[in-house]
């Protein structure tokens, strides 16, 4: 997909009014306009999904039978529409934002408080064209006949007017194409999203320590958001599994709207317990509680505490506790069912009854499916739906850190620090993906996952998958844990200039999931999966920074490590009957680069390499990822590109 942006416009204004120290008025408003375009590949048709009958009367059709439709049990038969042109989808988002507050002394002694309102909007208006009117391509593709030699839709003694009959079966045609571009229709939707928010907050001093002064802050707040989707009346459709609509299959869903507001008090404080005795530089305790109350997921209370011991100037150790509630957002709750092809391999092909009878499960997750070895799905790529749910838990649990910073004063300019971090969360909130859910089913037999799949039961598709769905759902939970090291070192006013180098490494130990309460705990580390994306173990980013002579420049690397895509045929076998072996990944660098010069004008001239050395993303294949070959959300995939800017400075 190539996306264009084509128009950017913004305004944005700051005020502040000094009343006196004891109030300071200020306000902002910013406002985003952004106009942008992409490009697709021509609409797929499927003619079952799409539920579009290719009559066997159709004067094009020489095979003389049926093809497609949802329930007829007609043979499917599937094309990309050349004809339409490609997919061209043209996007406007409108943001403006805007805040009010006061703050100032409270003359309390060092006491202060900021009192703000804020207030938001985000309008999204995409126009999806290259699309085809459902009613008018049934038609096309329905029974014709030739009147006076005249390709004619419908029957001698019912013919439909303002239609020309399709050749699906020959695309090139020029008639062709130009039946098939009077159908063609735009599909705009509509999204909007709301933000508010009120916050009061106080802080100060509350008395004096032998090591200092004990203070404290405490403050309240409200959050509201909501958002409402509208599609195009062309593509509503109907629940649950929103397979239909006025146009292909492609656009389909439906109406959403969904809000939720939240009230928060919060306390923390922080006191100095020792200072500068023997062995105790500094030992400091930092505390907090935040009791919240949700509109849709009650009320919870949650603590945090961070303690900073330094034995001597140079060395700081720190070690953290929190506890965790996080609310799923506004697009986990209420986003629109939407389709996504998915790149698919069924645990049911060949299935047989000695299979059936060694894992009954199999029978949840193949209904429909014969077992007397036959079967094969027809297609790589399903319809899977992709959707929010409303019924969505807040995630729990907590956090732990330990760590350190060293910066030794014999080697002035360096620093080091270590920091070992372990999470453990429940009710993690994460997106399904259509083979981690069957692989589930079928471990498992749990309905929570194999009720996701539907199958066609009957006719010539039988076993074949009608929809999949990929809603946004609690995983049981989440245990990780890693270590993250980093050095930084300054080196100021040398004859070749100033230097700073820096080097940071994240090492995942573990990464284990457990999908639901009686699944086996899966360790993802080291590896990539469709479900929980790219858990390289180590990775690292080092940096060289140099200015002197008013030129600047900028040289880093970043390191991926190498991994493996374990089962990457997802359930598949070799020839021989034996499981794929894993998939290596590996390892790869990125070089980028830029170099830079400051007139004295304030006027500065940057010239920024991305990608030096033109690295090319390593293969996944494309039964291992979505819609691609390698992982889009990891690897860069644009190659070597390079930045020219002229930014000026009044």
């Amino acid at each position: 997909m190539l996306t264009t942006p084509v128009e950017r416009t913004q305004a944005f204004s700051r005020v502040s009014y000094d009343i006196n120290e004891y109030a300071t008025a200020y306000a902002n408003f910013t406002y985003n306009h952004t106009h942008s375009n992409a490009e697709e590949a021509p609409l797929p048709f499927d003619s079952q999904v799409d539920d579009v009958v290719i009559s066997k009367n159709n004067i094009y059709n020489p095979f003389g039978i049926d093809f497609g439709g949802l329930t007829t049990g007609n043979p499917d038969a599937e094309w990309r529409l050349s004809g339409l042109g490609d997919r061209v989808l043209v996007a406007d988002t409108d943001t403006a934002v805007a805040n009010v507050g006061v703050k100032g002394k409270l003359g309390l002694g060092d006491w202060t408080y900021d009192a703000n309102l804020g207030y938001s909007t985000l309008t999204y208006s995409q126009s999806n064209n290259g699309y085809f009117l459902g009613s008018a391509f049934a038609a096309a593709l329905g029974p014709s006949f030739l009147s006076n030699g005249v390709p004619t839709c419908g029957t001698p003694t019912a013919p439909i007017a303002n239609c020309t009959p399709y050749d699906i079966f020959n695309q090139q045609s020029a008639v062709a194409n130009a039946a098939l571009k009077s159908i063609l229709v735009a599909v705009v939707d509509q999204d909007y999203y709301q933000y508010k928010s009120g916050e009061l907050d106080f802080n100060g001093s509350l008395f004096a320590l032998p090591a200092g002064e004990v203070k404290a802050a405490a403050g309240f707040a409200y959050h509201g958001l909501s958002n409402q989707f509208e599609p195009s009346a062309l593509a509503v459709s109907s629940p649950p599994l929103y397979l239909t609509c006025l146009v292909s299959n492609e656009q389909c869903t439906s109406p959403t709207t969904g809000s939720y507001f939240s009230r928060e008090e919060y306390l923390e404080l922080f006191v100095p317990l020792l200072k500068d005795l023997p062995g105790v530089k500094a030992l400091d305790l930092d505390a907090g509680v935040r009791h919240s109350e949700y509109s849709l997921f009650g009320s919870t209370t949650k603590a945090e505490f961070k303690v900073e011991y330094r034995p001597y100037k140079d060395l700081l150790a720190r070690a953290t506790f929190a506890q965790v509630f996080r609310v799923p957002t506004i697009e986990d709750l209420f986003s629109p069912p939407a389709n996504s092809s998915e790149t698919f391999v069924d645990p049911c092909n060949g299935l047989t009854a000695a299979k059936v009878a060694a894992n009954p499960n199999l029978k949840l997750a193949c209904q429909g499916v014969p077992t007397d070895g036959t079967f094969v799905e027809s297609n790589g790529q399903i319809t899977g739906l992709v959707s929010g749910n409303p019924n969505l838990k807040p995630e729990q649990g907590h956090v732990w850190t330990a760590g350190f910073v060293f910066d030794p004063s014999f080697a002035k300019g360096l620093s080091i620090n270590a920091t070992y971090w372990n999470y453990k969360l429940n009710e993690v909130i994460t997106t399904l993906d259509a083979n981690y859910s069957i692989g589930q089913c079928v471990a498992t037999g749990s309905p929570t996952f194999c009720n996701l799949v539907t199958r066609y039961t009957t006719g010539a598709s039988a076993g074949n998958i009608e929809v999949f769905q990929e809603p946004t759902f609690n995983l049981a939970s989440l245990t990780t844990d890693g270590v993250d090291f980093g050095i930084n070192y300054q080196l100021r006013n040398t004859f070749l200039g100033s230097f700073n180098f820096q080097v940071s490494i994240t090492d995942t130990m573990s990464y284990l999931y457990t999908a639901a309460p009686g699944s086996a705990p899966e360790q993802v580390d080291g590896t990539y999966n469709k479900q929980f994306g790219n858990f390289a173990r180590y990775r690292g980013l080092a940096s060289m920074g140099w200015a002197g002579w008013d030129f600047e420049g900028l040289l880093s690397a970043q390191y991926i490590h190498h991994l493996q895509v374990d089962d990457p045929a997802a359930s598949g076998v070799t020839a021989t009957g034996a499981p794929y072996p894993p998939l290596d990944i590996g390892s790869v660098v990125y070089w980028n680069g830029s170099l830079g010069y400051n007139f004295a004008t304030k006027t500065k001239v940057l010239l920024s390499i991305q990608n030096i050395f033109d690295k090319q993303p390593p293969i996944f294949y494309q039964n291992n990822v979505v819609n691609a070959n390698t992982d889009v959300n990891t690897y860069d995939t644009l190659g070597r590109r390079w930045l020219l800017s002229v930014s000026q400075k009044f």
